[in-house]
């Protein structure tokens, strides 16, 4: 073993495992998409069957047959149609739909032609796009490869539909998504709920790196006849239950009513407009659906969340730090 020579030296000559290294080593990447649409697997456009569309784009690979081999930089310069197998006569199963890059060089391949390719799973009872990561129905992924979509395939089915479609594609430069709402709400319940299922939840490629979490709700007040001081209480909701256990130590947010006397039906308490921050940690990498949640407790009264007023109500998830590979190959 010795010091490798350094990049760039005008009098020596360099393989291209060295450009994929300087790739990888000069900025804070990881292997996935570059940018929002970026190969990104859809519904075939001119009617469904049992193929997929695949956007144009951008994506880093990591070179992963064998260790320290840097980032290959994949682009698919237009929109690709890729096949589907036929489905299962009486079981679903779950494929992959991949971007390969097959090296014959610093690879095992006998190609150097990459590949968008869907890989077909295993049919068993009951798969869906839940469970069908852990059942044993997905397909092994090959080195140098990314995922980019789950499919589940019915038993029977003769289409690839959009609901049967999960996005799966890793983010080269961490993953981040907001969303927003100018809807109202109202909660008058002690019961922690998810706000909005639709315009409020998001669904993220994570790498396991640590998040940050920030939910703005826009203006929110307590009202209707509270006679001692009340709570709202904010959570996030990742993947159906509370974050706490994976929060740095920070838990549900009660924020009190700024006022503790007596009020008169249908009064309006002091109302507030902040944002909550959330430092997730823990979560492996992965597909992870992100719900803010609320609930009313320390009073019977009702609580009131406005999107339409002064203030938009928004969901943000960004990864903080960006790992070199996200577990996915």
């Amino acid at each position: 073993m010795a010091l490798v020579t350094p990049d760039y030296l005008q009098t020596q000559t360099y393989g291209a495992k060295r450009d994929r290294l300087t790739l990888q080593h000069g900025g804070q990447v990881q292997e996935g998409v570059w940018d929002a649409g970026d190969l990104k697997g859809i519904q075939r456009a001119i009617g469904a069957n049992m193929t997929v569309d695949v956007a144009a784009g951008f994506a880093l690979v990591k070179a992963d047959d064998t260790g320290n081999k840097g980032f290959y930089h994949a682009e698919n310069d237009a929109s690709l149609n890729v096949a589907v197998a036929a489905s299962h006569a009486t079981l679903p199963r779950l494929d992959k739909l991949i971007l390969r890059v097959n090296d014959t060089s610093d690879g095992a391949d006998s190609t150097d032609i990459p590949q968008l390719i869907t890989l077909s799973g295993t049919a068993i009872s009951g798969t869906t796009l839940g469970n069908g990561n852990t059942n044993g129905s997905a397909p092994a992924i090959p080195n140098s490869a990314i995922v980019l979509a789950d499919i589940l395939v019915p038993a029977s089915s003769t289409a690839v539909t959009t609901v049967n479609i999960r996005d799966r594609r890793p983010w080269a430069r961490g993953a981040h998504d907001i969303v927003g709402s100018v809807s109202d709400y109202i909660q008058n319940s002690s019961t922690l709920a998810v706000v909005d299922s639709t315009k409020l939840s998001v669904r993220l490629e994570c790498s396991g790196a640590p998040l940050t979490v920030v939910f703005n709700p826009g203006n929110y007040y307590n009202s209707a006849g509270i006679s001692t001081v009340g709570y709202t209480t904010f959570d996030m909701f990742v993947d159906g239950v509370s974050a706490t256990s994976n929060l740095d130590g920070v838990g549900q947010l009660q924020i009190k009513t700024e006022s503790n006397y007596d009020r008169s039906a249908n009064s309006t308490w002091t109302t507030h407009s902040n944002s909550f921050v959330w430092q997730i940690v823990g979560l492996v990498a992965g597909s992870h659906l992100f719900q803010p949640a609320w609930g009313m407790s320390g009073a019977n009264g009702i609580s009131n969340m406005s999107g339409s007023g002064y203030s938009a109500i928004s969901l943000e998830i960004e990864e903080k730090n960006p790992i070199a590979n996200n577990g996915v190959s």
